[in-house]
C-alpha cells in the first residue's frame, strides 16, 4: 500500500475533501487460487502499523456513506453478513468476506486517480469494499454495479482484489478516472500487487515460463513480487498433498516483507478465514457457522491480536464504541509517529468512530 500524508485539517462539522500526497510505499500481494472444488484467496497486508479489529457486520443495516465533500452519498442497505478486517474503524475495512462467500480486498495504488464528481451516488474508497460486502454474492454482480457509483478519496488511492466461491476472480481498478476490470481472458493470473494489472502482466510476459526470458528476481518491488505469486500458481507445488489452507500460506510466504502485519486466508466454499499476524504467528480462524449476522443481536468484534481463543478459533465481544475510538486513534498516532502523516485532527476521528451510530437495522423485530 502507498500511504499519503495529510495536508486538510479537519474540524467536527468540517465536509471538506482531502487533500494528499505521496509519500510511503507499502508492498501488498493478493490472489485466488482453485483446483476442483477448492477455492482460496491469500493477502499479505504489509506496512507499518498491525493495529486491527476483525467485525461481524450484520445483516439489513441502512447506511448513508460518509464523504468529505459536497458529493451525493450512496445509500443501500446490506443484504448479506461479513466478517471484515479493519484498521480505519468499522465499517472501512481493508478487506473481507460475506456469507455468499465472496471476498473484497483492497491494496493501494498511488498512481490510480477516481472518477471526476458527477450525478452518481458516491462511496469512499474503504467503503466501497463494504458496500460490495453487503451487497453482492458474486464477481458478476460486483462487475455489475460498478459503473452504476462513484469512488471519492478519503484518505488513499486503492485498486480491488475480488473472488467468490465459484472460483472467478476481478481486479477493479480506476486509471485516469476510468474504471478498467479485469477478469475471465483479462485475468490470466488471479494475483495483483502494487501497479496497475496491465504493468503487472506486460512485466510477468518478459519471464521464463511466460513467454520471455528474464529469470525469476528476489526483488521487494510490487512486480517482482507479482512474478512470485504467479510463478508458485503457475507451478502448483500442492498438487501432491493437495490444495489448502497451508498451501495458500506457503503462496504468502513466498512474498512476505519484513514489514508483513497480517497473512489472511479466505476459504469462501468452507465459509471460514485463516489468519496470524506479525506479533502472533498462531494461525487462528473464524468460522461463519457459529456467527449470528441478525441485526437486532447484539454487534460483534474481536482485536486482530486477541488472546481470546479456543482450539485457535476467536471468541468474540461486544462491539463498543470506545474501543473502535481507540483502534483510531492508535492507527493514526503511530502513523504518525513514523512521520507518514500530519497531526490528524480530533474532530475528523471522531467522524470516523462515531460513524456506525448512523447505520441502524431495517428489520421490524
Amino acid at each position: 500500500m502507498r500511504w499519503l500524508k495529510f495536508f486538510a485539517k479537519f474540524t467536527c462539522s468540517a465536509i471538506l475533501p482531502v487533500i494528499l500526497t505521496p509519500a510511503l510505499i507499502f508492498s501488498c500481494a493478493a490472489f485466488c487460487v482453485v483446483e476442483g472444488d477448492t477455492v482460496l484467496v491469500g493477502k499479505n497486508l504489509d506496512w507499518f502499523v498491525e493495529d486491527g479489529i476483525i467485525v461481524i457486520n450484520q445483516r439489513n443495516i441502512i447506511k448513508t456513506a460518509l464523504l468529505f465533500d459536497s458529493a451525493k452519498p450512496l445509500q443501500w442497505k446490506s443484504t448479506y453478513g461479513s466478517v471484515t478486517f479493519n484498521q480505519f474503524g468499522r465499517e472501512f475495512p481493508l478487506g473481507g468476506m460475506n456469507e455468499a462467500g465472496l471476498v473484497v480486498e483492497e491494496l493501494s495504488y498511488a498512481l490510480g486517480a477516481y472518477p471526476k464528481p458527477d450525478d452518481r451516488p458516491t462511496v469512499n474508497e474503504f467503503q466501497w469494499i463494504q458496500y460490495q460486502l453487503d451487497c453482492c454474492q458474486s464477481v458478476e454482480e460486483v462487475i455489475q454495479n460498478a459503473t452504476s457509483l462513484r469512488v471519492a478519496e478519503m484518505l488513499v488511492k486503492l485498486h480491488y482484489f475480488i473472488a467468490d466461491r465459484s472460483g472467478q476472480a476481478a481486479v477493479v481498478e480506476y486509471i485516469d478516472g476510468e474504471l478498467k476490470i479485469y477478469t475471465g481472458n483479462r485475468l490470466p493470473v488471479a494475483a495483483l500487487t502494487n501497479n496497475s494489472y496491465e504493468n503487472l502482466l506486460r512485466y510477468l510476459n518478459r519471464h521464463v515460463g511466460f513467454g520471455g526470458s528474464m529469470t525469476l528476481h528476489p526483488g521487494v518491488g510490487s512486480q517482482e513480487r507479482f512474478v512470485r505469486v504467479a510463478t508458485s500458481l503457475k507451478e502448483r507445488f500442492w498438487q501432491d498433498d493437495g490444495l489448502s489452507m497451508h498451501s495458500a500460506f506457503h503462496v504468502l510466504e513466498a512474498v512476505k516483507q519484513n514489514d508483513t502485519r497480517w497473512q489472511l486466508v479466505y476459504d469462501p466454499q468452507k465459509l471460514a478465514v485463516y489468519f496470524r499476524t506479525r506479533s502472533d504467528s498462531t494461525l487462528r480462524r473464524i468460522d461463519f457457522e457459529n456467527l449470528d449476522f441478525r441485526c437486532h443481536s447484539p454487534s460483534q468484534m474481536a482485536s486482530i491480536n486477541t488472546k481470546k481463543v479456543d482450539e485457535n478459533r476467536i471468541l468474540l465481544e461486544a462491539y463498543r464504541e470506545s474501543l473502535n475510538a481507540e483502534l483510531i486513534r492508535s492507527v493514526f498516532t503511530q502513523l504518525q509517529h513514523w512521520g507518514e502523516i500530519e497531526e490528524v485532527p480530533a474532530g475528523f476521528v471522531r467522524r470516523l468512530s462515531c460513524y456506525p451510530e448512523s447505520c441502524f437495522c431495517g428489520e421490524t423485530p
